[in-house]
């Protein structure tokens, strides 16, 4: 269906063929979203809860605001043009809002808690594996369950990424990922099953308001920053498409360098 839709589009509504390319990798995450949550579901038989609970996930996950709203649209574009196609079926994208929300800083978690949960002999393997990686390499949690054996190059540690829109770029690893990543499956979870298992793993050494996949890629990258890599690098290893997606982690580095000014800042 999501070809159909792709292809009614480009021929009938004159879109551009990026808007187009964005709105089917939003349709095909959603999808993944419901093979996880909902499976079994149809296309025919999407409600809006389930459109409401991915909204909420993408929310807890801190998607840009923009890309919020794109997959919204994305949704509500692509049921529409199915009934323009003659397809019996109801728009449940129709009545679903986009929540207002405020320009926030990313979430990080403290270095010591990943430390303490991977050296814990109560976390599971694939935990360390998962953890370790995304801690080292800031891939996101699709590209974790995309990464197999041929990927990686031992010999440099380094690992080819194939990313959203099918781009590739190469990320590297360190002493942790090679210690504990060794034992990662991704074929055998799903997206839900990696948040479980890093949350779980987390949870007894970090107060962090997030502990996510996604917060460990936040980490990653502001640990690149504060230690002086140059942000267009950072954008490079991250796989974002613009700098502007990147340059957030600059606002936060300003905000702990004036946080730090503020308390060690000289007083008479």
């Amino acid at each position: 269906m999501i070809t159909n839709f792709k292809n009614y589009l480009l021929l009938n509504r004159g879109l551009s063929q990026n808007t187009v390319k964005a709105y089917c990798e939003a349709l095909r995450d959603f999808a993944q979203f419901v093979n996880d949550y909902h499976r079994g579901t149809r296309w025919s038989t999407v409600t809006k809860q389930m459109i409401d609970e991915y909204v909420v996930l993408m929310v807890s996950e801190e998607f840009q605001p923009s890309t919020i709203k794109q997959h919204i649209s994305a949704l509500r574009t692509f049921y529409k043009t199915c009934m323009a196609m003659g397809a019996k079926i109801e728009n449940p994208a129709r009545f679903v809002s986009t929540p207002k929300l405020r320009d926030e800083l990313p979430k990080t978690i403290e270095a010591t808690a990943i430390r303490s949960a991977l050296e814990s002999n109560t976390t599971p393997a694939a935990a360390k594996a998962a953890i370790s990686i995304i801690y080292e390499t800031g891939i996101r949690l699709q590209e974790l369950l995309d990464l197999r054996k041929d990927d990686i190059d031992p010999k440099t540690q380094s690992i080819r990424i194939t990313g959203k829109g099918r781009k590739q770029r190469t990320v590297y690893y360190g002493e942790l990922t090679k210690k504990y990543g060794r034992c990662w499956r991704g074929e055998q979870y799903t997206q839900r099953g990696v948040r479980h298992l890093v949350y779980e793993a987390l949870k007894p050494y970090s107060d962090a308001k997030q502990l996510s996949p996604h917060a460990l890629r936040h980490t990653y990258a502001c640990q690149l920053l504060n230690n002086g890599m140059r942000i267009e690098a950072i954008s490079k290893l991250l796989g974002h498409e613009h700098l502007e997606t990147t340059e957030v982690y600059a606002k936060m580095a300003n905000s702990t360098t004036k946080n730090l000014y503020l308390q060690f800042a000289p007083t008479v």
